[in-house]
């Protein structure tokens, strides 16, 4: 069965059952198709969404409940899913073979690997999943969508000059190398100094006329480069902003900074990809032509060595390329741990604090460096391979053409021809072994990229207006789809509102809601229109969402409360001259030129909490959601800023939560969340 290997976290699921849907289609399976129709919960796919995302493509999963002991004496007739422990999480595998003294699993983490009897019993959590072929299953022909045209190069009339001085440049090369063999068979036999100056002086200019081909080349193709890793950044950024939520929360921050990091390489690749595609295939043909001109039989000897470096190269290659993916997570775990050390710096005095973390660090990095290690030494070994095959090859060469020129078959100025032109054959193979074994690790980045950037986008309408009636019926929110997290019958919201209820209730989960962060079912209506009819930016501009807990990127304060927005800042700076807040700021001893620093970890969490509520203070907004906003404020500055607050944001709509019960807004009506919620 062929070996699909996960490429984020929650996806070992995805990654089998694209092994099985292989084994009954012989087809790959995108793993974007899979992961766009998938339900996931916090810790992944549960085994009823993965049965019912499985139907969808054509495959029947049927799970059964049974001990260690029944596992043992499985006879594996099918495909068979089993559900393991790996750390804290749960983890489908493929399991293949079932014998005495090992079980025989695929692990999408780590591909095909035996597991020992005695480990299988503390890891195996008694579910046992088959498949089978569903006879009803039609496949669609719907390819995946691309954000990238392949030939986007060809589409820019600039992009041919550089095609253009591809072919140039080849043609300088090979006119470069004709030197040797003008001064021997042509200039020393009439031993004239005269033309052996011009004839150097000629071919001097046509080096240096290569030489600057190849400087302009290289500036063209680095501009090219950055001009697809800003438009790859451009386009997953908006992605980001557009998509859906759904879509969106599928991927933990660890899977964005992968994608990310991933954004330069792919640009480099891109680039650098037509390059070698238009120039080396028209060096290789070139000089085909001349070697098969000069004489057939080198030509042949030259062809022999070029398969014995393809093949030992692609060999070598695919082993390395194999060990790819497994050196990015190697990497990424490595640098997590880093963070680690990094972020907890206060606590590492602590010696048991110290000893854990350390721990982690040491196995993450030694494990990444030895993966590290075993790539160079692969590199290492086929470049000294490579070394000595391109020294011995010119020694055989010639031994074999000096018995042609002792026949005056060949001439000395033909064969240094020869030698010339041999870098010139095999350099382009080397090019194409590059780019065999490096496409499919681009593939898989162009399709890990193609996920976010050709995310299913919001619908968003046209209308705006005043947010003054807010009405939610049979409306149900779920994180997945075989459980209801959140059921509203029916609401109507038309003022003020405090909201209770104990940790965990569902109290967050409702601010969310309105402020259209999470995926719903239902009913949503704003002033009696749905809220699909309404612009979702102009929306966003008149709801003002402030938790207890927020991120606090490296910019001032000032940038943070107003986005930069010359109106707000004015309207900020306007209100903190009504109300008298520039003195309150020195005594909260806040300066809005500040900068945060790593999350805003040089101010203190009430600081960060005024901060974040001073954005009330930029413009008026239509309904304000406050979660917990003043919980590390003291009593003073509280009844201070809700004296500002409700003067200024008078025509607002309050929902708030509140454990000690500071509330901006004291009259309103007060909803325990279970009235308001059923599960």
């Amino acid at each position: 069965m062929k070996v699909f290997l996960q490429k984020d976290l929650k996806d070992c699921g995805l990654a089998v059952l694209q092994s099985i849907y292989h084994f009954f289609y012989d087809k790959k399976l995108s793993i974007n198709s899979l992961k766009t129709k998938a339900f996931y919960s916090n810790d992944g796919i549960n085994i009823a969404n993965l049965e019912r995302l499985a139907k969808e493509f054509g495959i029947i999963l049927e799970s059964y409940g049974g001990p260690y002991e029944n596992l043992k004496t499985l006879e594996i007739v099918k495909p068979t899913i089993i559900l393991i422990k790996t750390g804290d999480l749960n983890h489908y595998v493929l399991l293949t073979k079932v014998k005495k003294s090992k079980f025989e699993i695929i692990d999408p983490l780590k591909g095909k690997i035996k597991i020992k009897p005695e480990t299988m019993a503390k890891i195996f959590q008694n579910v046992v999943i088959f498949a089978q072929k569903d006879p009803e299953y039609k496949r669609s022909k719907v390819k995946d969508k691309s954000w990238n045209n392949w030939w986007f190069f060809l589409e820019s009339k600039s992009n041919w000059y550089l095609i253009f001085l591809f072919f140039i440049t080849a043609v300088s090369n090979f006119l470069s190398s004709l030197f040797m063999k003008t001064i021997i068979d042509k200039v020393l036999p009439q031993q004239d100094i005269g033309l052996v100056i011009k004839v150097s002086i000629f071919f001097a200019w046509i080096v240096i006329w290569r030489i600057l081909q190849d400087i302009i080349k290289k500036i063209y193709i680095h501009k090219i480069e950055l001009k697809i890793e800003k438009d790859i950044f451009d386009r997953f950024f908006n992605a980001l902003k557009t998509g859906k939520n759904f879509q969106l929360l599928k991927l933990d921050n660890h899977d964005y900074i992968r994608r990310i990091n991933l954004i330069p390489s792919f640009a480099a690749f891109s680039a650098s990809f037509y390059y070698h595609i238009f120039n080396e295939v028209i060096t290789f043909l070139i000089s085909f032509f001349i070697l098969l001109w000069i004489d057939i039989k080198i030509l042949g000897l030259i062809i022999g060595i070029g398969i014995i470096y393809l093949f030992i190269s692609i060999i070598v290659r695919k082993s390395i390329s194999k060990n790819h993916q497994f050196l990015m997570e190697d990497q990424l775990n490595s640098l997590t741990s880093t963070n680690d050390m990094i972020f907890s710096l206060e606590n590492l005095k602590r010696d048991d604090v110290y000893k854990n973390l350390k721990h982690q660090f040491d196995e993450k990095y030694y494990r990444y460096k030895k993966t590290e290690f075993n790539i160079w030494k692969k590199e290492s070994y086929l470049s000294s391979f490579n070394n000595f095959l391109f020294s011995i090859a010119p020694i055989l060469i010639v031994v074999i053409s000096s018995f042609w020129i002792f026949d005056k078959k060949l001439s000395i100025g033909e064969l240094l021809l020869f030698l010339s032109f041999f870098s010139f054959f095999i350099n382009p193979l080397s090019s194409f072994v590059n780019i065999v074994t490096n496409l499919p690790i681009f593939l898989k980045e162009f399709e890990l990229l193609n996920f976010v950037l050709n995310i299913e986008k919001e619908t968003t309408g046209k209308y705006h207006q005043k947010i003054s009636d807010i009405k939610l019926k049979d409306l149900s929110v779920s994180y997945y789809k075989n459980k209801t997290l959140f059921y509203i019958e029916k609401m109507q919201i038309k003022e003020n509102l405090h909201i209770i209820g104990k940790n965990g209730s569902g109290k967050s989960t409702f601010l969310r809601l309105l402020n259209q962060e999470i995926v719903y079912n239902g009913d949503f209506l704003i002033n009696n229109l749905d809220l699909k009819y309404y612009d979702q930016n102009e929306l966003r501009k008149r709801i003002c969402y402030i938790k207890s807990q927020n991120y606090f990127p490296n910019i001032s304060v000032l940038s943070f409360i107003t986005n930069e927005n010359p109106e707000k800042i004015q309207n900020l700076i306007n209100n903190f001259q009504r109300f008298d807040i520039q003195e309150m700021l020195y005594e909260w001893q806040i300066s809005l030129d500040s900068k945060f620093v790593n999350n805003g970890s040089n101010f203190s969490s009430g600081q960060k909490q005024i901060i974040a509520i001073l954005q009330l203070l930029t413009k008026d907004f239509d309904l304000i959601l406050l979660d917990e906003a003043f919980e590390n404020i003291d009593e003073k500055n509280f009844e201070f800023l809700k004296k500002v607050i409700s003067n200024y944001q008078k025509n607002a709509m309050f929902i708030e939560i509140s454990h000690s019960k500071r509330y901006v807004i004291e009259q309103g009506e007060t909803f325990d969340i279970k009235d308001i919620s059923k599960q």
